[in-house]
């Protein structure tokens, strides 16, 4: 694992806007799943989602992203890579619905973690 902060752990999380599903061969650089395996490789980070529901990316119901307009294609876009030391210190993964709030596509993802 590359070190990148001087002391701690590191979670990264974000809309990141990709997803397996949408891997072109063509260009490899780019693929969500390359992204997927350098945070593991090189960082030692899991996707809490994926690791929680036990699916590969690309797989799964979980969609973080749903517009309006066209509610037949969610989408998971938006991750939380925990380190893999806390992967199974994971004690809940809730994607948010929509209700009550609607100033984003975006549904909120909770990641709840029993750390020491």
């Amino acid at each position: 694992m590359r070190p990148v902060l001087p002391e701690g752990p590191l979670v990264v999380m974000g809309d990141f806007n990709n997803n397996t599903i949408w891997d072109n061969p063509g260009t490899p650089r780019w693929n969500h799943a390359r992204i997927v395996q350098t945070l593991s490789d090189e960082f030692g980070l899991v996707s809490a989602c994926h690791h929680y529901f036990k699916v590969e990316h690309g797989q799964g119901n979980h969609p973080t992203l749903c517009y309006k307009s066209r509610q037949d294609e969610p989408s998971h876009i938006d991750y939380v890579f925990v380190p893999r030391d806390w992967a199974d210190r994971i004690t809940r993964v809730e994607v948010s619905n929509y209700e009550g709030w609607q100033t984003s596509y975006h549904r909120p993802l909770l990641v709840e973690l029993a750390l020491p």
